[in-house]
């Protein structure tokens, strides 16, 4: 089941603004993030998102092999 018709199309546009919207916090950038505590909040942020994915992967474990997540 496909959810989107340009499924390719789509993934590699999100892939190239995710990493506009990093570069725009890198250091060389005017509205760079200040080391560390910034990049820590950061950090935090995708650690925890991270870990939910585990939890949530780990608990639709049967479905997500399956192919049939909903």
């Amino acid at each position: 089941m496909e959810l989107v018709s340009a499924m390719p199309i789509v993934g590699v546009s999100a892939v190239v603004l995710a990493a506009a919207l990093l570069s725009a916090y890198m250091p060389w950038s005017p509205s760079a993030l200040i080391w560390p505590y910034e990049w820590a909040m950061v950090l935090t942020w995708a650690a925890l998102g991270g870990l939910l994915f585990l939890r949530w992967r780990a608990s639709h474990s049967t479905r997500f092999e399956a192919g049939k997540i909903s």
